[in-house]
């Protein structure tokens, strides 16, 4: 069955242990605790019923059909490179040498396109561009997107939006991710000058990842501080 991660927490289970979110099938949780914080936190606000969730098996190659695998596909990428994609979520923020409450102002975004007949999973995407944004920018970007109010401020709370983009550049999707993890204080105790440098270059080097696709290497590489 293999691994899947906690999108509460971020830490990584065997997927057997994770529930699905009872609505729309997309948020997985190790534990109840998890589930509810997520929930308040604001799942509450973006969990919708897929409109074919209840309609498994839509019929072949139809656009509800095509509709589905989108999401689908666009869910079981995330899935796997999710640690990674926190672990840059935070070499973005450059939170070192930012006020202590960036995170709750400002987040990672990457926009990817999908790439066609790859042989694996981890492939399926490749990155376009990435940067930080605010959350007054994603509103005005996305206005039908709904985020979370931020009430008071979380020092283990990170977030990031995956942006799906088809290829003529048409917006298909857009996912935000969040997580909390107390592990988020040992981005805070990185040198300055160490967290400036993966600030400036954390694109780049993600793109390199995604397009390697080698997720065990690039875990190993990132994911430790």
């Amino acid at each position: 069955m293999g691994e899947g991660t906690c999108y509460a927490c971020g830490k990584t289970f065997p997927r057997s242990q994770l529930k699905r979110c009872a609505r729309c099938f997309v948020a997985r949780y190790c534990s109840r605790e998890c589930q509810r914080s997520a929930w308040q936190e604001g799942h509450k606000l973006r969990c919708e019923p897929h409109p074919q969730m209840n309609n498994p098996e839509p019929e072949f190659l139809s656009p509800e059909w095509a509709e589905l695998e989108v999401d689908k596909q666009l869910s079981r990428w995330i899935e796997i490179w999710r640690p990674v994609l926190y672990a840059f979520g935070m070499f973005a923020l450059d939170l070192p040498n930012h006020p202590e409450n960036y995170n709750a102002t400002h987040m990672m975004i990457i926009c990817i396109s999908p790439r066609h007949l790859m042989p694996k999973r981890a492939l399926s995407y490749e990155m376009n561009w990435g940067d930080v944004w605010t959350y007054e920018k994603c509103h005005e970007m996305w206005p039908t997107l709904r985020f979370a109010p931020v009430e008071g401020f979380e020092r283990n709370r990170g977030r990031l939006l995956v942006a799906l983009e088809n290829e003529g550049g048409d917006l298909r999707r857009v996912r935000m991710l969040t997580w909390q993890t107390d592990g988020i204080e040992e981005y805070r105790k990185i040198p300055k000058e160490r967290s400036k440098k993966l600030a400036s270059s954390w694109a780049g080097v993600l793109r390199s990842a995604l397009e390697n696709g080698d997720v065990e290497e690039s875990k190993r590489l990132f994911c430790p501080i």
